[in-house]
């Protein structure tokens, strides 16, 4: 995988499968998360180095890392499934956010849950990730739009 980020919007080549065309549960139904609307919550950052997420590892047992632009979403919009025989349809959906405070935008690619996240739109974000978002002394960003690409 490139240091600079994760090819985003494809799952394992592994796995053969597609999880395009899943339903996503949660608030992703109800309001879009689209680009007219889009869903806002707090954007924190987390160390996807530590371990496996909740989707599992990338291609080749890959273990996403913090250089990787990777993106944890709300335990409460992922729901208890995670990795295993029947895959989370979060899982390896990419997201387009915009943080407000700043100005900046950019994409990262869903891996993990987030256990911390209070808020049902509330995101993770790695390090790599964050920093081209936000300033790292800043820690949590209120009130940050992003949508299923």
């Amino acid at each position: 995988m490139p240091a600079s980020g994760v090819a985003v919007g494809a799952p394992p080549a592994a796995d053969g499968k597609s999880y395009a065309a899943a339903t996503l549960p949660g608030a992703s139904q109800s309001n879009g998360c689209t680009p007219g609307t889009p869903c806002v919550g707090d954007m924190t950052f987390y160390n996807p180095s530590q371990g496996l997420g909740a989707c599992g590892s990338g291609p080749d047992s890959y273990v996403y890392q913090d250089t990787d632009f990777v993106v944890a979403v709300s335990h409460e919009m992922m729901g208890s499934l995670s990795s295993g025989e029947v895959e989370n349809a979060l899982c390896w959906r990419v997201l387009h956010i915009t943080n407000p405070a700043t100005g900046k935008s950019n994409r990262g690619m869903v891996v993990d849950k987030c256990a911390g996240c209070a808020g049902n739109q509330d995101i993770d974000l790695s390090p790599a990730l964050y920093n081209t978002l936000g300033l790292p002394s800043a820690g949590r960003y209120h009130n940050v739009q992003w949508y299923w690409e």
